[in-house]
């Protein structure tokens, strides 16, 4: 009897490990504006349930063109839960901007942050909106069993990037 005990334990172990929170991303850059030929430096931050992940030892980030063409991509090791790094932007580059993306392994989105590039002598352009993000939506029950022919309350969560997002919908009832 022991024995099976030991090996459900271990089986249950197991089964939980598969059952990991996602990471979430925050990284800082030196400023938001940008020259030519300037280093970008970050730092950042990848925590698990509001804590410096564990998990993830490695930090993929890139930065591409407005149009989407790839400028550089760096792997960093993360250590405590953050890491930082630099990248250089070319001489050459003739984009109004740059985005720079990241994500890890674990992660539950690709963070993305845009950078705006200042050419001498050009007025800077600021995208009107992000289309690429993917807003999050949750709805979440007061109780997690449902009361037949009571009144029950729940709340909606929307965000995009993180801030919070205008949503409109419409409950049916299905009896």
């Amino acid at each position: 009897m022991k024995y099976c005990v030991t090996i459900f334990l271990f089986s249950l172990k197991g089964f939980f490990s598969f059952a990991q929170l996602q990471e979430s991303i925050h990284i800082h850059t030196d400023k938001n504006i940008y020259l030519p030929g300037e280093t970008i430096w970050l730092k950042a931050y990848v925590v698990q349930a509001n804590k410096p992940t564990e998990t993830s030892t490695n930090f993929y980030a890139a930065i591409y063109t407005n149009d989407g063409k790839l400028i550089e991509q760096k792997k960093f090791p993360i250590i405590s839960g953050s890491t930082a790094g630099e990248f250089v932007i070319p001489d050459s580059i003739v984009s109004a901007g740059i985005r720079l993306l990241a994500k890890t392994r674990h992660s539950s989105a690709l963070y993305e942050k845009y950078l705006a590039l200042h050419h001498k002598g050009k007025q800077l352009e600021f995208p009107e909106a992000v289309e690429s993000m993917v807003p999050r939506v949750g709805i979440y029950a007061e109780n997690s069993r449902p009361a037949f022919n009571l009144n029950n309350h729940f709340s909606i969560y929307a965000s995009v990037a993180g801030t919070p997002a205008k949503v409109s919908g419409v409950l049916y009832n299905t009896q």
